[in-house]
């Protein structure tokens, strides 16, 4: 059915005061997640319904989102969200984007390419990980 439908069938469950929305396909997306839970908490407009992440170009990542539980579930009441995007349901709710300088950590795999893309960069991240440690033996071998 689509991030939306699930959105719609999950936020049925969730008894907190904000609920996130991630992609799986997402592999470095845990520093612009803690940046934008300091966005959440910090934000002290009630106005404000949720955070979008914006990649460098300023296009929304909507699978990189938090918002407040309950403007979701009164947006997402009485209608059928099968198929519908995920920035439909922002429509009748106040965003705030927040900009993200490094794409890498709102990187999603969709092609081989980009999971291509994402092992090359880990395996580097790895590597700087490894000589970092300062231990000879976990050296790479390159």
């Amino acid at each position: 059915g689509g991030p939306a439908a699930a959105l719609a069938h999950g936020v049925e469950q969730v008894h907190a005061e904000f609920v996130g929305v991630l992609a799986v396909d997402t592999p470095f997306v845990g520093p612009a997640l803690e940046i934008l839970v300091q966005h959440v908490l910090s934000c002290h407009d009630s106005r404000i319904d949720g955070w979008v992440a914006a990649d460098s170009s300023g296009r929304p990542q909507w699978l990189c989102s938090a918002f407040r539980t309950s403007s979701l579930k009164t947006v997402l009441t009485d209608r059928e969200w099968i198929g519908v995007p995920l920035s439909s349901v922002a429509k009748s709710l106040t965003i705030q984007f927040v900009p993200f300088s490094d794409d890498t950590a709102l990187m999603d795999l969709d092609t081989q390419e980009n999971l291509a893309q994402a092992r090359a960069i880990a395996a580097q991240e790895a590597r700087k990980t490894t000589v970092a440690s300062g231990d000879p033996t976990l050296w790479s071998k390159e």
